[in-house]
């Protein structure tokens, strides 16, 4: 085989080689998973972080809520009002039940776990945060008299932070270590801290507070518990999400008069409204 031939095949092969592994990438979804209401009912929907364009990923006469990107970034998961945890393919599919028969208010997925929060039976409905194994509930790792909901675990699997609020007090984020049990107050009762999420290194949090009287986004270094404030005004921002790489920070304000998804770089700079379509956007996921 002469030299020229060689060349030729082997060009040939890395050509291969690249277009299968673009298509491997291209199964898996870079989307940001949003809440989004559709005449007049909630629905899982994937944006493009680019473009900004809008796929519906469910569509029914029912309230989709709480989506959440699987761990292969293949299925989208969500809480449907008619109960139970759902999952769903993201080029679209059947969805299926991965948890029935609970009122569930809250949940998250990361690090090889699964916890969710159930409405306690009580005269002032608590929630508790319930660890998940084997499709079942079993270890309850959050029982106190209050509504603990808005975990999120953080990427290695290790800690959990989750809203905890007494009945009269604000809402506020705590730590929650899986090995030693051991739990920590991140931020003051005296306003509230809502929608905590891991950045990817799993070295800070983004989560929206009223500290300043209107909701903003912070990020808060675990290790020192110091914050910093990424966005200011008048708007309400909150729902922050990181992206997959840690550089973007995307969220939803009504700062353009409508919620919307807007991103961030992750250091507050560079602002932008993704969305221009139609319909109000809510909770975020995005890895």
């Amino acid at each position: 085989m002469s030299r020229n031939n060689t060349r030729i095949i082997l060009l040939c092969l890395t050509g291969f080689v690249l277009l299968l592994c673009a298509a491997c990438r291209g199964a898996r979804s870079n989307a940001i998973l949003a809440s989004h209401l559709v005449d007049g009912h909630w629905q899982v929907a994937a944006v493009d972080p680019e473009a900004g364009l809008v796929k519906q990923v469910t569509s029914s006469p029912s309230d989709k809520r709480l989506p959440l990107v699987s761990a292969d970034r293949r299925h989208a998961l969500y809480r449907s009002n008619e109960g139970g945890l759902w999952e769903v393919p993201l080029k679209g599919g059947k969805a299926e039940m991965l948890l029935d028969g609970e009122v569930i208010t809250d949940f998250d997925v990361a690090g090889g776990l699964m916890v969710v929060s159930k409405i306690r039976p009580t005269p002032i409905s608590n929630s508790d945060v319930w660890l998940i194994e084997n499709g079942k509930i079993t270890a309850c790792l959050a029982d106190n008299v209050a509504r603990e909901e808005d975990m999120a675990i953080s990427p290695d699997g290790a800690r959990m932070v989750y809203s905890h609020r007494a009945t009269g007090k604000p809402q506020d984020l705590w730590l929650y270590e899986f090995s030693s049990k051991k739990r920590t107050k991140l931020t003051s009762e005296t306003r509230w801290a809502t929608c905590p999420c891991w950045s990817p290194d799993g070295k800070k949090i983004a989560f929206a507070s009223n500290l300043a009287g209107n909701f903003d986004i912070y990020v808060m270094q675990i290790e020192s518990r110091k914050s910093r404030r990424l966005t200011t005004g008048p708007a309400f921002d909150s729902f922050p999400a990181w992206s997959p790489d840690g550089r973007t920070i995307a969220f939803v304000s009504d700062r353009s008069g409508v919620l919307k998804i807007w991103l961030m770089a992750a250091d507050g700079a560079e602002k932008r409204c993704l969305t221009t379509e139609g319909g109000e956007f809510r909770e975020l996921s995005w890895r």
